[in-house]
């Protein structure tokens, strides 16, 4: 026989209970019986996901989609977002791992998202983005690349890997999550090539206090020549003539587009995967 005692948060009270054993389990066989019989006490208020439950639908998804020979080369990231209202600031986040050997073209995988059997390609994207018209092409990812994948429109018509001119999008449009800004600073673009007199350094106190990745549309009660410096450097179109050959051009992340109207991931449960050009598993995300 078992006595049990045990206190009942809700009710605030001790409860009294008894309990039959077979004394002759082995050591393993009861200490599975105790961890079952503690179970049975604890709040339906604070589920929780066991690992076994977690475990048996990793399983079933494998059973059903074979690996693919990037299985966990691509992953799902933390951070995303899968419960907004918004299909625009609805997205998944992917790390691309380092141990990755080589570039791995991504446009045409699929995400799939089991309860609803809804499956959407990744698209092609502007790998580069140069001072003449970019247009997508083959999305190749390289190891240690980051991919946020967005369920609804670019605010710039485009999926494209991010560089480091594309801060200067962020003052008249917006992106989800927000793009860092890492353009060159103001101080760094005057002290460049400022072709001209400064006198008293007027010009040169003006840009640096300029914010980085900020157009600066009026510049009054300064020489015309520093007003035609700032107009003529401090824009997006300007920064990548100047910056598309930096080594530092581009930066390891991606913003990907689905183009979708309304919500992909807004189930409470679901099980989303990430499923290579040949429907083999790449990753899944349970959540």
């Amino acid at each position: 026989m078992l006595f049990v005692i045990f206190y009942d948060f809700e009710k605030r009270k001790f409860n009294f209970n008894i309990f039959k054993i077979n004394v002759s389990l082995n050591h393993e066989a009861r200490m599975d019986y105790f961890t079952s019989l503690a179970g049975s006490f604890l709040s339906e208020q604070a589920p929780q996901r066991s690992i076994g439950s977690i475990n048996r639908k990793e399983t079933d998804i494998e059973k059903t989609y074979p690996k693919s020979a990037f299985y966990k080369k691509i992953s799902f990231g933390s951070g995303y977002n899968v419960l907004s209202v918004k299909p625009s600031e609805e997205f998944l986040v992917f790390d691309v791992s380092e141990d990755l050997v080589l570039p791995v073209r991504i446009d045409g995988w699929k995400i799939f998202e089991q309860s609803s059997n809804k499956g959407y390609e990744i698209p092609k994207a502007i790998g580069k983005t140069l001072p003449t018209i970019s247009q997508p092409k083959n999305t190749i990812v390289y190891p240690g690349d980051k991919i946020i994948l967005s369920s609804g429109f670019s605010p710039i018509g485009q999926s494209l890997k991010i560089h480091k001119c594309l801060g200067y999008r962020e003052q008249f449009q917006n992106f989800n999550p927000i793009i860092k800004a890492s353009c060159p600073t103001p101080k760094e673009e005057f002290l460049r090539d400022a072709a001209f007199n400064d006198n008293n350094r007027v010009c040169q106190l003006f840009v640096e206090e300029i914010p980085i990745c900020t157009a600066i549309r009026n510049a009054e009660n300064l020489p015309k020549k520093c007003i035609n410096f700032i107009q003529s450097v401090f824009t997006e179109e300007a920064c990548i003539i100047r910056h598309h050959n930096d080594s530092d051009f581009l930066l390891s992340e991606w913003r990907l587009y689905l183009n979708q109207k309304g919500n992909l991931w807004n189930s409470k449960k679901a099980v989303i995967l990430l499923l290579d050009e040949h429907n083999k598993l790449v990753d899944h995300l349970i959540y």
